[in-house]
């Protein structure tokens, strides 16, 4: 599995799902527990690989190319597709304002030696440069992005090694019943890759490729979980009960300015081509699939996180929280639906079949419900 095609189609799927969520993991660790963030970690991945599993699928028994608007539209009716979009420009969005925060977060530190800015100030300077990118027209690469993920991974290692003599034990909380419904939306923010799975399956063409899509899916979260594990061990290892939301700030006093720069630099670079590619694919998506002009289409995607970033509404955990819970109860329980009924109207024979206990249907909607219902009780 690690050669080749393989190998590409494993990290694209890593370099999609490892973004702005890892930088959020070791604050709620701090404050949830290790034990319960660990909990809500296995949870997760294991509902993240059944519903990308899914996903493959309906692709692979849909003969026409369809993303997930489209797909719903196509076999659950007209409904579907707006809530699906309704729930598309929701995350998005999100997901924008989150980039916004965590750039700005990262940008003071390494602005911070030189100058000392307010930090909305910051926002909105990195907003600026953003959008003028987006409105350029200028869209990263995903070979880059791809690129520059694994370049991250690589500095996560390296600050293991550079952490582990300022690693503590007292620094780690087991768990903290208090806070015991805060990891479920960062989690899943985290662990959500569905973007990656059409191209994916681009990468893998022959029917032996694509009947191994399974074995792609376990080893990329596998890998995304370990990367995950080990980030929140380093940084609440050293800074503890300090642990910050971008993670980088709290290290500073233990680690020294230099070398938190470095964490700092590749964040905000992440954070920036991600940014990039999300705000370029929701403006394609309201002007090719709504039908809005293009100006309007750049305003409502890089027009609405600078309201929310003036509203002062959210904070960072706050808003990945709030958007990984409710895309992913949307999106999941959507493509559960698609799936069930996929099997018996498909109009292709899938290279690639998955067969789930019964449970699952029902148990997976009822984990996703639950945890919106506990992210809305904790944030208001």
């Amino acid at each position: 599995m690690f050669k080749g095609k393989y190998l590409l189609a494993i990290f694209t799927l890593v370099g999609t799902i490892i973004g702005a969520g890892i930088f959020g993991l070791p604050y709620i660790a701090s404050k949830a527990g290790i034990l319960l963030t660990f909990f809500y970690m296995v949870l997760i991945v294991v509902v993240s690989f059944l519903i990308h599993s899914f996903f493959a699928e309906i692709i692979l028994r849909t003969k026409k190319k369809l993303l997930l608007p489209g797909l719903a539209k196509e076999y659950l009716g007209k409904g579907a597709r707006i809530i699906v979009s309704a729930s598309l420009v929701f995350g998005v969005v999100g997901s924008l304002f989150a980039y916004i925060l965590l750039s700005s977060s990262f940008f003071k530190i390494l602005t911070g030696p030189f100058i000392d800015l307010p930090e909305k100030l910051l926002a909105v300077i990195i907003w600026g440069i953003l959008s003028f990118l987006v409105f350029l027209g200028i869209k990263t690469i995903s070979k880059v992005e791809l690129i520059l993920n694994l370049l991250f991974i690589t500095i996560v290692v390296g600050f293991l090694f550079f952490s582990l003599p300022k690693m503590e034990i007292v620094n780690f909380t087991l768990f903290n019943l208090k806070e015991s419904f805060l990891p479920f939306g960062v989690v899943m923010f985290s662990f959500f890759g569905l973007s990656a799975i059409p191209c994916v399956l681009g990468i893998l063409k022959t029917p032996k490729e694509r009947a191994n899509i399974g074995k792609v899916l376990k080893i990329a979260l596998a890998i995304c979980f370990m990367v995950y594990l080990i980030f929140i061990l380093i940084i609440v290892g050293v800074s503890g009960r300090v642990t910050s939301q971008d993670s980088f700030t709290g290290l500073i006093p233990f680690l020294g300015q230099n070398i938190v720069l470095l964490g700092a630099f590749f964040g905000l670079i992440t954070c920036a081509t991600s940014f990039l590619v999300v705000a370029n694919y929701l403006r394609d998506t309201l002007s090719f699939d709504f039908n809005i002009p293009v100006p309007l289409a750049f305003i409502i995607t890089c027009g609405t996180p600078l309201l929310l970033v003036f509203s002062g509404i959210f904070q960072f955990i706050e808003a990945i929280g709030l958007v990984g819970s409710i895309m992913g109860m949307i999106e999941g329980i959507i493509i559960i639906m698609i799936f069930k009924k996929i099997k018996k109207v498909g109009t292709r024979m899938p290279e690639y079949t998955f067969k789930p206990f019964s449970f699952v249907f029902w148990i997976i909607p009822i984990i996703l419900i639950i945890g919106v219902i506990s992210q809305l009780i904790y944030f208001f």
